[in-house]
């Protein structure tokens, strides 16, 4: 009887057809353009306030922005699966907390 594959190894595949689909394909794609039109608006002055706080508020946002963009774009296997697999474990900190 053949070897039945581990649950990660299927999670791999599944993974990697899903890169492959044409609709993940379009979406990091849409990402790309995103993050490379949020740099070119920064480039253009775009985050600029008239304060010195509001200039640092916008240029936050846009950081922010271009850096979720990214790990969209730049996602590989195991940033989806060990930040599943870390949320599902219960931290010892929480542990310690409720007393057990």
């Amino acid at each position: 009887m053949p070897e039945q594959p581990a649950a990660s190894s299927v999670q791999e595949v599944e993974f990697r057809e899903w890169m492959l689909h044409p609709t993940t394909k379009r979406l990091l794609a849409a990402a790309r353009e995103r993050r490379q039109a949020v740099m070119e608006e920064w480039a253009a002055g775009a985050y600029t306030a008239e304060t010195a706080d509001g200039t640092i508020q916008r240029n936050a946002k846009g950081i922010a922005r271009c850096q979720e963009l990214s790990w969209l774009v730049e996602i590989e296997f195991m940033d989806l699966y060990e930040e599943m697999e870390s949320a599902a474990k219960p931290s010892a900190t929480i542990q310690g907390l409720s007393g057990g």
